[in-house]
C-alpha cells in the first residue's frame, strides 16, 4: 500500500487527525539593524472528551536586549465562525489571532505583539520526501514552507516598529496521543546560500530521525542516518528544573555535513498551563561538503524531563499566599 502524500493547497486547511498545528517562525530587523525573533503556533487538540479545541502560544524574543516574552490564548468554543471556511487557511480568534492566506504563495499572520505578511520564495519541504512520516510509536504528516520574505510591523517598547526577515511555516497533523514517548528535538534550519534543513529526533525509547534538506532551487534531499550531539552545558529552569541543551552539534555522514547551532538566548522555556518546552531562535556555523555555511534556525525541545504541571502549580500558588 502506497505511503500517502501531501498535496498542496488542498491540505493546508484542517484535517481529520485530533492532533494538528500550524507553526510559524522567524527572524526580523528594524531599520537599524536591531534584531528580533518570533514564534506562533495555533494547535488543535482535544480534552475531556471535548474535540476540536484551539489555542494558541507566541513568543518573541528581542535579540538586541536579550529579553524574552511568551503569550498563550485557547479558545475553548472554536475560532471565530468563518474560520476555515471551504477548508482553507483563514482564521480568526477574536481580536487576539490572525491567521490568513491572501493570495498565491502569500500569508498574514498577526497577534497584539505583531502583524506581518509573508511570501514563499521557494516549493514547500514535504518531510521525508512525501510528507509522510512513521515515527514507530506513531505515524504524522508534515511539510514546511522553509523560505517566507516577511515584513511588517513589531510592539516594542508601544511602538509599531517596522521590520523586515525570514520566516518559516510548518504544518503538522496525526493521529498520535500523548504518551511517553511523546518528546523530541526539532530543528528549522535556514542557511545563507538558501538551502534549509527540517531535523528531528522523536520518542525517548523507540527514536525516530530524520533529515530533509531543500536546496536552494527547491529540490529536496532525504538523510535517515542524521546524529544529534549535546554541546556545552544546558541551561536550567528556575521554575520547572528542566535542563535544556542550548548547544548542538548536527551531523549527516552521507551529506557530508556537520553544523553547530547555539541559542541565541538561553532562557526561553514556555510554560503555560499543563504545556512545557523550550523554543527559540538558534545561530549556525559548520561546513557541508568541506564548504562553510552560516545561517540562522530555530529549535523546539519538547519532553525534556522536570518538574510535573501540579508540582509548578503548587509551588506557584505557595509563593501567592
Amino acid at each position: 500500500m502506497p505511503e500517502p502524500r501531501i498535496v498542496l493547497p488542498r491540505d493546508e486547511g484542517p484535517q481529520p487527525d485530533p492532533v494538528e498545528w500550524w507553526y510559524w517562525n522567524g527572524h526580523l530587523q528594524d531599520k537599524t539593524g536591531h534584531e528580533f525573533a518570533y514564534m506562533l503556533a495555533l494547535f488543535k487538540g482535544g480534552i475531556f472528551g471535548i474535540k476540536d479545541i484551539f489555542f494558541a502560544h507566541w513568543q518573541v524574543s528581542d535579540l538586541g536586549r536579550r529579553t524574552f516574552d511568551s503569550y498563550y490564548k485557547t479558545f475553548w468554543y472554536g475560532l471565530d465562525r468563518g474560520s476555515f471556511d471551504g477548508n482553507k487557511l483563514n482564521v480568526q480568534g477574536g481580536e487576539t489571532l490572525s491567521i490568513k492566506k491572501t493570495a498565491p504563495e502569500t500569508y498574514n499572520i498577526a497577534t497584539p505583539e505583531f502583524d506581518l505578511k509573508m511570501k514563499s520564495l521557494k516549493p514547500p519541504l514535504l518531510a521525508g520526501g512525501t510528507g509522510f512520516i512513521d515515527l514507530k510509536s506513531a505515524t504524522t504528516m508534515c511539510y514546511s514552507l522553509t523560505r517566507l520574505e516577511t515584513a511588517g510591523k513589531l510592539q516594542v517598547d508601544g511602538r509599531r516598529v517596522p521590520v523586515t526577515g525570514l520566516s518559516w511555516m510548518d504544518h503538522q497533523w496525526s493521529p498520535l496521543t500523548f504518551n511517553t514517548e511523546h518528546a523530541w528535538i526539532w530543528f528549522g534550519i535556514q542557511l545563507d546560500d538558501g538551502t534549509d534543513l527540517m531535523c528531528f529526533e522523536h520518542g525517548v525509547k523507540i527514536k525516530t530521525r530524520l533529515a530533509t534538506m531543500s536546496l536552494p532551487d527547491g529540490k529536496l534531499k532525504v538523510f535517515p542516518d542524521l546524529q544529534f550531539k549535546r554541546l556545552g552545558k544546558p541551561w536550567v529552569s528556575p521554575v520547572s528544573d528542566a535542563a535544556y541543551p542550548e548547544a548542538w552539534k548536527i551531523s549527516i555522514p552521507s551529506g557530508n555535513l556537520a553544523l553547530e547551532c547555539r541559542a541565541d538566548i538561553a532562557e526561553q522555556e514556555m510554560i503555560h498551563g499543563p504545556f512545557r518546552y523550550w523554543e527559540g531562535p538558534v545561530r549556525v556555523t559548520g561546513e557541508i561538503n568541506g564548504k562553510k555555511v552560516s545561517g540562522k534556525g530555530f529549535l523546539e525541545l519538547n519532553g525534556v524531563p522536570g518538574k510535573t504541571f501540579a508540582r509548578v502549580l503548587r509551588e506557584k500558588l505557595r509563593r501567592m499566599l
